[in-house]
């Protein structure tokens, strides 16, 4: 995925992201150290000031992500139902879209998740939360 060039790119540890006129935000996740809590919280609130007080869509190219630490999973789970109507995950690799599709199937979220292959099915069906 590749943003658009009039988008304004955003940087954390672990991703770029950026959104469109729909304020649905496109994520695209890079390898690397994973980060600390500390500085995960201060990439969440600097990604609350930008959204406001909305719940918004998203895609999210997880291919390349670094593992995340117990605490940021704990973390994640009490903030992230505030700020997302649904996610819709782009993943290639067969294996792991089928171990994410497990942990999905165990582990349920406040919103709707999808899996999608391909960046096109990702935004068709996101549209359909907007």
């Amino acid at each position: 995925m590749q943003p658009l060039k009039s988008a304004e790119v955003f940087e954390t540890a672990t991703s770029q992201y950026w959104f469109d006129d729909a304020l649905i935000m496109y994520v695209v996740t890079k390898k690397g150290t994973p980060p600390d809590l500390s500085a995960h919280k201060k990439d969440i609130e600097a990604f609350k000031k930008r959204i406001g007080n909305k719940k918004i869509c998203a895609i999210m190219e997880i291919n390349d992500s670094t593992p995340t630490s117990k605490e940021i999973r704990k973390f994640n789970t009490s903030e992230l139902p505030d700020l997302f109507k649904a996610i819709a995950f782009i993943i290639k690799n067969p294996l792991m879209k089928m171990l994410a599709t497990l942990y999905m199937g165990i582990k349920t979220t406040p919103f709707p998740v999808k899996m999608c292959s391909t960046e096109e099915e990702a935004k068709e069906w996101i549209k359909t939360q907007l």
